[in-house]
């Protein structure tokens, strides 16, 4: 009995915790950010910390590189006015603010055909991940 007092004690202290340190706003729409070609062409890396406006609605008002190569910059630029953002329970009457976003771009060993697919991840609160297969240059 004791053990799920305990239990219970802790998890209810786990939740509360993420809730007052937990991120203030959440996405609630992303739009998947491409590997630009040229990047791909000068085989680029790099992470990219932006910081996007959100108005009241959730949308993004305007955005601000931090660091990271400008290149790659653009195409986080191309798509990031589509995404969304919802505030969270505890900071919805605040007023809106910024958001900080990383987005690492990476290449993997040149693929064996020419397509060029990025595989993109977003990894919970505030990064996301653009994976694509380097070109292999042939002459």
């Amino acid at each position: 009995m004791r053990l799920i007092r305990f239990a219970t004690a802790f998890a209810l202290a786990v939740s509360l915790s993420f809730a007052l340190d937990g991120p203030e706003w959440f996405p609630t729409r992303i739009v998947n950010i491409e590997y630009p070609l040229l990047a791909l062409q000068s085989q680029m890396q790099g992470a990219v910390k932006i910081r996007c406006d959100v108005r009241a609605d959730g949308s993004v008002s305007d955005c601000k590189v931090l660091s990271g190569p400008l290149l790659l910059a653009g195409a986080v630029f191309a798509r990031i006015g589509e995404w969304k953002f919802r505030r969270g329970p505890l900071t919805a009457s605040q007023p809106p603010e910024a958001v900080i976003l990383t987005f690492n771009f990476r290449l993997e060993e040149p693929g064996v055909t020419s397509v060029r697919a990025a595989t993109f991840i977003f990894e919970y609160p505030d990064t996301a991940t653009i994976v694509s297969h380097a070109i292999r240059v042939t002459y």
